[in-house]
Protein backbone atom coordinates (compact mmCIF):
# COMPACT_ATOMS: atom_id res chain seq x y z
CA UNK A 1 0.00 0.00 0.00
CA UNK A 2 2.84 2.35 0.78
CA UNK A 3 4.39 1.69 -2.62
CA UNK A 4 1.13 2.40 -4.44
CA UNK A 5 0.51 5.52 -2.36
CA UNK A 6 4.00 6.86 -2.91
CA UNK A 7 3.78 6.09 -6.65
CA UNK A 8 0.52 8.01 -6.90
CA UNK A 9 2.03 10.93 -5.02
CA UNK A 10 5.02 11.00 -7.33
CA UNK A 11 2.78 10.75 -10.42
CA UNK A 12 0.55 13.57 -9.19
CA UNK A 13 3.56 15.75 -8.33
CA UNK A 14 5.05 15.29 -11.80
CA UNK A 15 1.68 15.80 -13.56
CA UNK A 16 1.10 18.98 -11.56
CA UNK A 17 4.54 20.31 -12.46
CA UNK A 18 3.90 19.54 -16.14
CA UNK A 19 0.52 21.23 -15.98
CA UNK A 20 1.67 24.50 -14.42
CA UNK A 21 5.17 24.75 -15.83
CA UNK A 22 5.87 26.60 -19.04
CA UNK A 23 6.40 24.25 -21.97
CA UNK A 24 9.31 24.51 -24.32
CA UNK A 25 6.98 24.60 -27.30
CA UNK A 26 4.66 27.60 -27.11
CA UNK A 27 2.00 25.79 -29.17
CA UNK A 28 1.53 23.32 -26.29
CA UNK A 29 0.64 26.20 -23.96
CA UNK A 30 -1.82 27.64 -26.45
CA UNK A 31 -3.51 24.29 -27.11
CA UNK A 32 -3.71 23.59 -23.36
CA UNK A 33 -5.42 26.94 -22.77
CA UNK A 34 -7.82 26.30 -25.65
CA UNK A 35 -8.62 22.85 -24.22
CA UNK A 36 -9.39 24.22 -20.77
CA UNK A 37 -11.49 27.07 -22.16
CA UNK A 38 -13.38 24.69 -24.48
CA UNK A 39 -14.26 22.38 -21.60
CA UNK A 40 -15.20 25.36 -19.41
CA UNK A 41 -17.45 26.85 -22.09
CA UNK A 42 -19.33 23.59 -22.65
CA UNK A 43 -19.64 22.95 -18.90
CA UNK A 44 -21.03 26.46 -18.39
CA UNK A 45 -23.50 25.99 -21.26
CA UNK A 46 -24.68 22.63 -19.90
CA UNK A 47 -25.29 24.09 -16.43
CA UNK A 48 -27.19 27.08 -17.84
CA UNK A 49 -29.29 25.12 -20.36
CA UNK A 50 -30.29 22.40 -17.90
CA UNK A 51 -31.13 25.03 -15.28
CA UNK A 52 -33.40 26.84 -17.77
CA UNK A 53 -35.27 23.63 -18.56
CA UNK A 54 -35.56 22.96 -14.83
CA UNK A 55 -37.02 26.44 -14.48
CA UNK A 56 -39.62 25.82 -17.19
CA UNK A 57 -40.49 22.52 -15.55
CA UNK A 58 -40.97 24.25 -12.19
CA UNK A 59 -43.06 26.96 -13.89
CA UNK A 60 -45.21 24.28 -15.51
CA UNK A 61 -45.68 22.68 -12.10
CA UNK A 62 -46.83 26.03 -10.71
CA UNK A 63 -49.22 26.53 -13.60
CA UNK A 64 -50.65 23.05 -13.35
CA UNK A 65 -51.03 23.40 -9.61
CA UNK A 66 -53.42 26.30 -10.27
CA UNK A 67 -55.16 25.16 -13.45
CA UNK A 68 -55.30 21.41 -12.99
CA UNK A 69 -56.97 19.56 -10.13
CA UNK A 70 -54.48 18.05 -7.73
CA UNK A 71 -56.14 14.66 -8.18
CA UNK A 72 -58.84 13.29 -10.43
CA UNK A 73 -60.72 10.01 -10.30
CA UNK A 74 -61.97 8.60 -13.57
CA UNK A 75 -62.64 5.35 -15.37
CA UNK A 76 -59.61 3.76 -16.98
CA UNK A 77 -61.35 3.70 -20.35
CA UNK A 78 -62.18 7.43 -19.91
CA UNK A 79 -65.92 6.92 -20.39
CA UNK A 80 -68.43 8.96 -18.33
CA UNK A 81 -69.85 7.43 -15.16
CA UNK A 82 -72.25 8.20 -12.33
CA UNK A 83 -70.47 9.61 -9.25
CA UNK A 84 -72.73 7.51 -7.07
CA UNK A 85 -70.93 4.43 -8.37
CA UNK A 86 -67.74 5.43 -6.53
CA UNK A 87 -69.27 7.45 -3.66
CA UNK A 88 -66.34 9.88 -3.54
CA UNK A 89 -66.70 13.57 -2.77
CA UNK A 90 -65.30 16.21 -5.09
CA UNK A 91 -66.14 18.54 -7.95
CA UNK A 92 -67.92 16.88 -10.86
CA UNK A 93 -66.64 17.61 -14.37
CA UNK A 94 -67.82 16.54 -17.82
CA UNK A 95 -65.75 17.25 -20.94
CA UNK A 96 -66.40 16.97 -24.66
CA UNK A 97 -65.65 18.48 -28.05
CA UNK A 98 -67.73 20.99 -29.98
CA UNK A 99 -67.66 23.78 -32.57
CA UNK A 100 -67.96 27.34 -31.31
CA UNK A 101 -69.33 30.04 -33.62
CA UNK A 102 -69.49 33.78 -33.04
CA UNK A 103 -70.95 35.97 -35.78
CA UNK A 104 -69.76 33.61 -38.52
CA UNK A 105 -66.30 32.89 -37.08
CA UNK A 106 -66.00 29.26 -35.99
CA UNK A 107 -63.33 27.22 -34.20
CA UNK A 108 -63.20 23.78 -32.54
CA UNK A 109 -63.25 23.88 -28.74
CA UNK A 110 -63.15 21.59 -25.73
CA UNK A 111 -66.21 21.88 -23.49
CA UNK A 112 -65.59 21.70 -19.76
CA UNK A 113 -68.79 21.43 -17.78
CA UNK A 114 -68.23 22.14 -14.09
CA UNK A 115 -70.31 22.46 -10.95
CA UNK A 116 -70.25 25.23 -8.35
CA UNK A 117 -67.53 23.47 -6.35
CA UNK A 118 -64.99 23.57 -9.18
CA UNK A 119 -63.68 27.10 -8.53
CA UNK A 120 -62.81 26.08 -4.96
CA UNK A 121 -60.66 23.21 -6.18
CA UNK A 122 -59.13 24.93 -9.24
CA UNK A 123 -58.68 28.72 -8.72
CA UNK A 124 -59.45 29.60 -12.33
CA UNK A 125 -60.79 32.97 -11.19
CA UNK A 126 -57.21 34.06 -10.58
CA UNK A 127 -56.53 33.88 -14.32
CA UNK A 128 -59.71 35.62 -15.44
CA UNK A 129 -58.54 38.38 -17.76
CA UNK A 130 -61.84 40.07 -18.59
CA UNK A 131 -65.24 39.90 -16.92
CA UNK A 132 -65.87 37.34 -14.17
CA UNK A 133 -65.93 33.57 -13.83
CA UNK A 134 -69.73 33.41 -13.86
CA UNK A 135 -71.37 30.46 -15.63
CA UNK A 136 -74.93 31.60 -14.95
CA UNK A 137 -77.49 28.91 -14.13
CA UNK A 138 -79.35 26.11 -15.86
CA UNK A 139 -81.97 28.48 -17.29
CA UNK A 140 -79.56 31.19 -18.50
CA UNK A 141 -76.13 29.57 -18.89
CA UNK A 142 -73.01 31.57 -19.66
CA UNK A 143 -69.49 30.65 -20.68
CA UNK A 144 -65.93 31.64 -19.83
CA UNK A 145 -63.43 30.99 -22.65
CA UNK A 146 -59.72 31.07 -23.14
CA UNK A 147 -58.15 34.14 -24.69
CA UNK A 148 -57.02 32.05 -27.68
CA UNK A 149 -60.58 30.92 -28.42
CA UNK A 150 -61.80 34.51 -28.12
CA UNK A 151 -59.16 35.66 -30.61
CA UNK A 152 -60.12 32.94 -33.09
CA UNK A 153 -63.81 33.86 -33.12
CA UNK A 154 -63.40 37.60 -32.50
CA UNK A 155 -65.40 37.63 -29.26
CA UNK A 156 -65.03 39.21 -25.86
CA UNK A 157 -66.71 39.34 -22.48
CA UNK A 158 -69.92 41.34 -22.27
CA UNK A 159 -70.66 41.21 -26.00
CA UNK A 160 -74.37 41.38 -26.82
CA UNK A 161 -74.18 38.63 -29.45
CA UNK A 162 -74.10 35.12 -27.97
CA UNK A 163 -71.61 32.36 -28.65
CA UNK A 164 -73.22 29.39 -30.35
CA UNK A 165 -71.91 25.97 -29.35
CA UNK A 166 -72.76 23.06 -31.68
CA UNK A 167 -72.15 19.34 -31.22
CA UNK A 168 -73.26 16.35 -33.34
CA UNK A 169 -76.03 14.24 -31.86
CA UNK A 170 -74.68 11.30 -29.95
CA UNK A 171 -78.05 9.55 -29.81
CA UNK A 172 -80.61 9.36 -32.60
CA UNK A 173 -80.64 9.16 -36.36
CA UNK A 174 -78.70 11.44 -38.70
CA UNK A 175 -80.89 13.35 -41.15
CA UNK A 176 -79.53 13.63 -44.70
CA UNK A 177 -82.46 15.79 -45.80
CA UNK A 178 -82.07 18.35 -43.02
CA UNK A 179 -78.46 18.03 -41.83
CA UNK A 180 -78.89 20.63 -39.08
CA UNK A 181 -81.20 18.25 -37.29
CA UNK A 182 -78.19 16.03 -36.75
CA UNK A 183 -76.67 18.63 -34.45
CA UNK A 184 -77.50 20.18 -31.10
CA UNK A 185 -76.78 23.88 -30.57
CA UNK A 186 -76.93 26.19 -27.59
CA UNK A 187 -76.44 29.96 -27.39
CA UNK A 188 -74.46 31.25 -24.43
CA UNK A 189 -73.40 34.72 -23.41
CA UNK A 190 -69.72 35.28 -22.70
CA UNK A 191 -69.18 36.37 -19.12
CA UNK A 192 -65.39 36.28 -19.02
CA UNK A 193 -62.05 35.40 -20.61
CA UNK A 194 -59.11 33.66 -18.98
CA UNK A 195 -55.43 33.58 -19.95
CA UNK A 196 -52.80 31.13 -18.78
CA UNK A 197 -50.23 31.11 -21.63
CA UNK A 198 -50.95 27.38 -21.86
CA UNK A 199 -52.59 25.29 -24.64
CA UNK A 200 -55.88 25.54 -22.73
CA UNK A 201 -56.16 29.17 -23.90
CA UNK A 202 -56.62 28.06 -27.51
CA UNK A 203 -59.23 25.38 -26.99
CA UNK A 204 -61.03 25.37 -23.65
CA UNK A 205 -64.33 26.96 -22.67
CA UNK A 206 -66.14 26.49 -19.35
CA UNK A 207 -69.90 25.91 -19.14
CA UNK A 208 -72.35 24.76 -16.46
CA UNK A 209 -72.26 21.00 -15.94
CA UNK A 210 -75.96 20.56 -16.73
CA UNK A 211 -75.58 22.42 -20.06
CA UNK A 212 -72.77 20.13 -21.23
CA UNK A 213 -74.77 17.07 -20.16
CA UNK A 214 -77.66 18.27 -22.33
CA UNK A 215 -75.45 19.10 -25.32
CA UNK A 216 -73.67 15.73 -25.22
CA UNK A 217 -76.89 13.87 -24.43
CA UNK A 218 -75.58 12.21 -21.30
CA UNK A 219 -77.99 11.26 -18.51
CA UNK A 220 -78.22 13.80 -15.71
CA UNK A 221 -75.42 13.23 -13.24
CA UNK A 222 -72.87 11.51 -15.52
CA UNK A 223 -69.37 13.00 -15.41
CA UNK A 224 -65.96 12.45 -16.97
CA UNK A 225 -64.07 12.67 -13.68
CA UNK A 226 -64.22 13.83 -10.07
CA UNK A 227 -61.72 16.55 -9.11
CA UNK A 228 -60.20 16.65 -5.62
CA UNK A 229 -57.60 18.66 -3.72
CA UNK A 230 -56.50 15.67 -1.61
CA UNK A 231 -55.81 12.08 -2.65
CA UNK A 232 -58.45 9.46 -2.04
CA UNK A 233 -57.02 7.02 0.49
CA UNK A 234 -59.59 4.30 0.09
CA UNK A 235 -59.79 1.47 -2.42
CA UNK A 236 -61.18 2.51 -5.78
CA UNK A 237 -63.75 0.29 -7.50
CA UNK A 238 -62.51 -1.94 -10.27
CA UNK A 239 -61.99 -0.05 -13.51
CA UNK A 240 -61.27 3.30 -11.85
CA UNK A 241 -57.97 5.14 -11.39
CA UNK A 242 -56.62 8.18 -9.56
CA UNK A 243 -54.27 10.54 -11.41
CA UNK A 244 -51.93 13.21 -10.08
CA UNK A 245 -51.29 16.50 -11.89
CA UNK A 246 -48.30 15.13 -13.80
CA UNK A 247 -50.16 11.99 -14.75
CA UNK A 248 -52.96 14.13 -16.16
CA UNK A 249 -50.56 15.94 -18.51
CA UNK A 250 -47.85 13.41 -19.42
CA UNK A 251 -47.32 14.97 -22.85
CA UNK A 252 -46.29 18.34 -21.36
CA UNK A 253 -43.54 16.86 -19.20
CA UNK A 254 -42.51 14.42 -21.90
CA UNK A 255 -41.77 17.33 -24.23
CA UNK A 256 -39.81 19.18 -21.53
CA UNK A 257 -37.75 16.11 -20.68
CA UNK A 258 -37.04 15.31 -24.34
CA UNK A 259 -36.01 18.90 -25.12
CA UNK A 260 -33.81 19.03 -22.05
CA UNK A 261 -31.89 15.87 -22.85
CA UNK A 262 -31.68 16.57 -26.58
CA UNK A 263 -30.05 19.90 -25.72
CA UNK A 264 -27.74 18.14 -23.28
CA UNK A 265 -26.77 15.59 -25.96
CA UNK A 266 -25.98 18.37 -28.44
CA UNK A 267 -23.72 20.04 -25.89
CA UNK A 268 -22.16 16.68 -25.11
CA UNK A 269 -21.38 16.32 -28.82
CA UNK A 270 -19.65 19.69 -28.71
CA UNK A 271 -17.75 18.47 -25.66
CA UNK A 272 -16.64 15.40 -27.57
CA UNK A 273 -15.32 17.67 -30.31
CA UNK A 274 -13.25 19.50 -27.70
CA UNK A 275 -11.84 16.08 -26.85
CA UNK A 276 -9.53 16.43 -29.85
CA UNK A 277 -7.87 19.50 -28.38
CA UNK A 278 -7.28 17.62 -25.13
CA UNK A 279 -5.77 14.71 -27.06
CA UNK A 280 -3.57 17.12 -29.01
CA UNK A 281 -2.37 18.72 -25.78
CA UNK A 282 -1.52 15.38 -24.22
CA UNK A 283 0.09 14.11 -27.41
CA UNK A 284 2.36 17.12 -27.76
CA UNK A 285 3.17 16.92 -24.07
CA UNK A 286 4.10 13.24 -24.41
CA UNK A 287 6.39 14.02 -27.36
CA UNK A 288 7.93 17.01 -25.58
CA UNK A 289 8.59 15.03 -22.39
CA UNK A 290 10.10 11.95 -24.06
CA UNK A 291 13.51 12.75 -22.59
CA UNK A 292 12.03 13.12 -19.11
CA UNK A 293 10.16 9.85 -19.55
CA UNK A 294 13.36 8.10 -20.57
CA UNK A 295 15.12 9.51 -17.51
CA UNK A 296 12.33 8.32 -15.22
CA UNK A 297 12.50 4.90 -16.82
CA UNK A 298 16.26 4.69 -16.24
CA UNK A 299 15.73 5.72 -12.61
CA UNK A 300 13.42 2.75 -12.15
CA UNK A 301 9.96 4.21 -12.83
CA UNK A 302 7.51 1.48 -13.76
CA UNK A 303 5.28 1.69 -16.84
CA UNK A 304 2.24 2.17 -14.61
CA UNK A 305 3.79 5.30 -13.09
CA UNK A 306 4.37 6.83 -16.54
CA UNK A 307 0.84 5.92 -17.52
CA UNK A 308 -0.53 7.54 -14.34
CA UNK A 309 1.21 10.82 -15.15
CA UNK A 310 -0.62 10.99 -18.50
CA UNK A 311 -3.97 10.17 -16.90
CA UNK A 312 -3.50 12.73 -14.14
CA UNK A 313 -2.42 15.37 -16.65
CA UNK A 314 -5.64 14.75 -18.60
CA UNK A 315 -7.70 14.97 -15.44
CA UNK A 316 -6.02 18.22 -14.43
CA UNK A 317 -7.05 19.70 -17.77
CA UNK A 318 -10.60 18.38 -17.38
CA UNK A 319 -10.95 19.36 -13.72
CA UNK A 320 -9.66 22.88 -14.34
CA UNK A 321 -12.09 23.40 -17.23
CA UNK A 322 -14.93 21.81 -15.26
CA UNK A 323 -14.39 23.96 -12.18
CA UNK A 324 -14.19 27.15 -14.25
CA UNK A 325 -17.22 26.23 -16.36
CA UNK A 326 -19.46 24.98 -13.55
CA UNK A 327 -18.58 27.92 -11.30
CA UNK A 328 -19.28 30.41 -14.11
CA UNK A 329 -22.52 28.63 -14.98
CA UNK A 330 -23.70 28.65 -11.36
CA UNK A 331 -22.93 32.37 -11.06
CA UNK A 332 -24.82 33.16 -14.28
CA UNK A 333 -27.81 31.08 -13.17
CA UNK A 334 -27.91 32.82 -9.79
CA UNK A 335 -27.68 36.24 -11.46
CA UNK A 336 -30.49 35.28 -13.87
CA UNK A 337 -32.62 34.11 -10.95
CA UNK A 338 -31.92 37.31 -9.05
CA UNK A 339 -32.07 39.95 -11.78
CA UNK A 340 -33.61 38.21 -14.82
CA UNK A 341 -31.32 39.95 -17.34
CA UNK A 342 -32.15 37.37 -20.07
CA UNK A 343 -35.74 38.32 -20.85
CA UNK A 344 -38.55 36.79 -22.85
CA UNK A 345 -39.47 39.12 -25.72
CA UNK A 346 -38.87 42.84 -25.59
CA UNK A 347 -40.50 43.34 -22.19
CA UNK A 348 -43.70 44.80 -23.68
CA UNK A 349 -45.48 41.44 -24.18
CA UNK A 350 -48.10 39.96 -21.87
CA UNK A 351 -46.24 36.76 -21.03
CA UNK A 352 -46.75 35.36 -17.55
CA UNK A 353 -42.95 35.17 -17.42
CA UNK A 354 -40.83 38.27 -17.95
CA UNK A 355 -37.51 36.40 -17.95
CA UNK A 356 -36.24 32.88 -18.47
CA UNK A 357 -36.83 30.88 -15.27
CA UNK A 358 -33.90 28.94 -13.82
CA UNK A 359 -33.58 26.27 -11.14
CA UNK A 360 -30.25 24.81 -10.04
CA UNK A 361 -30.19 21.11 -9.21
CA UNK A 362 -27.29 19.36 -7.57
CA UNK A 363 -27.92 16.22 -9.61
CA UNK A 364 -27.36 18.17 -12.84
CA UNK A 365 -24.10 19.65 -11.56
CA UNK A 366 -22.84 16.24 -10.48
CA UNK A 367 -23.84 14.79 -13.84
CA UNK A 368 -21.88 17.46 -15.72
CA UNK A 369 -18.79 16.88 -13.56
CA UNK A 370 -18.90 13.08 -13.94
CA UNK A 371 -19.38 13.23 -17.72
CA UNK A 372 -16.49 15.63 -18.25
CA UNK A 373 -14.15 13.63 -16.00
CA UNK A 374 -15.00 10.45 -17.88
CA UNK A 375 -14.27 12.19 -21.16
CA UNK A 376 -10.97 13.37 -19.68
CA UNK A 377 -10.09 9.78 -18.80
CA UNK A 378 -10.93 8.57 -22.31
CA UNK A 379 -8.81 11.40 -23.71
CA UNK A 380 -5.80 10.14 -21.78
CA UNK A 381 -6.38 6.60 -23.06
CA UNK A 382 -6.60 7.74 -26.66
CA UNK A 383 -3.59 10.03 -26.37
CA UNK A 384 -1.57 7.24 -24.79
CA UNK A 385 -2.35 4.82 -27.61
CA UNK A 386 -1.75 7.35 -30.37
CA UNK A 387 1.46 8.93 -29.12
CA UNK A 388 2.99 6.96 -26.31
CA UNK A 389 3.06 3.62 -28.05
CA UNK A 390 4.57 5.11 -31.20
CA UNK A 391 7.47 6.77 -29.43
CA UNK A 392 10.91 5.24 -29.43
CA UNK A 393 11.63 5.80 -25.76
CA UNK A 394 12.94 3.00 -23.59
CA UNK A 395 9.54 2.99 -21.98
CA UNK A 396 7.87 2.06 -25.26
CA UNK A 397 10.49 -0.58 -25.97
CA UNK A 398 9.98 -2.10 -22.56
CA UNK A 399 6.24 -2.38 -23.29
Amino acid sequence: MRTKSSSRSVAFFIARRYFFSKKRTNAVNIIAIVSVLGIALVAMAMVCVMSVFNGFEAFTDDQLSDLTPSYIIRQKDRTPFLPESVAIEGSRVLTGQAMADFEGNATPVILVGVDSLYSRIVPIERYTLEGTFDLGDDQVPATVMGIGVAADVGAGSGYLSPLRVTVPKRIGQISTVLPMRSFISRDLYISGLFRTDQPEDDSRIYLPLATVQQLLQYPEGEVSYIARTTPYEGTLPEGFEQLTQREQHPEVYRVLVVEKWVSAMLLLFVLLLSLFSVISTLGMLIIEKEDDTATLSVLGARPRLIDSIIVLESWLLSITGTVLGVATGVVLVLLQDRYGFLRLGDGSSDFLLDAYPVVLRLSDLLGVVVVILLIGWFSSRIAYRLFRRSSNTPQAQEN
